[in-house]
């Protein structure tokens, strides 16, 4: 399944202040949900999701996309796009195929005078198959959702107002998370 990251309801630790842009960051908000399935995946692809939070305490509107620079440490980052994110880091559905294996499973039963075969497997192979496929498209039809739920790429942010997202990028450290703003 998946769990919901919910970047409103992090408390987040870290925090930066840029020209009247109040920033602040969290990374392993995956793990920290429980899906660990996609967390080992995101360390794997070498992705970093990170929830972020922005107050706008300027005298003017900006737009995230066009007037934002994310870094890593020294190095700018690129935001990746939320399609791009969850083919990464899905929940590849071919490994619950091998629970079709067992559909040549069979029990038989001794009573008495003789006995009866049950093909247990040839029922209970494809149900664990369709469940977990099921439930693994479902995980990840989820995790999209919320990456473009909270996708800041083209964000505007009002004066006085404060934006929850998700950001993610290609990286594999956790030099601090930082921003600057164009002119």
């Amino acid at each position: 399944g998946y769990k919901p990251i919910n970047p409103q309801s992090i408390h987040y630790p870290s925090y930066d202040l840029q020209k009247g842009i109040n920033f602040s960051y969290k990374f392993d908000v995956l793990g920290e949900q429980g899906n660990k399935k996609y967390a080992k995946r995101e360390v794997a692809n070498g992705i970093r999701i990170v929830a972020v939070s922005l107050t706008n305490n300027s005298d003017s509107d900006f737009n995230v996309g066009t007037q934002v620079e994310f870094f890593s440490g020294a190095n700018r980052v690129f935001l990746m796009d939320p399609m791009d994110v969850k083919n990464a880091i899905k929940q590849n559905m071919d490994q619950f195929l091998l629970y079709l294996l067992i559909s040549g499973v069979y029990i038989k039963v001794d009573n008495g005078g003789g006995s009866k075969v049950y093909p247990v497997g040839l029922i209970f192979g494809p149900l664990l198959t369709l469940d977990n496929m099921v439930t693994a498209a479902s995980a990840n039809k989820k995790l999209l959702e919320e990456l473009i739920r909270y996708n800041l790429s083209d964000k505007i942010i009002r004066k006085g107002e404060t934006v929850y997202g998700i950001i993610s990028f290609q990286g594999t450290g956790y030099d601090p998370v930082s921003i600057k703003l164009k002119n």
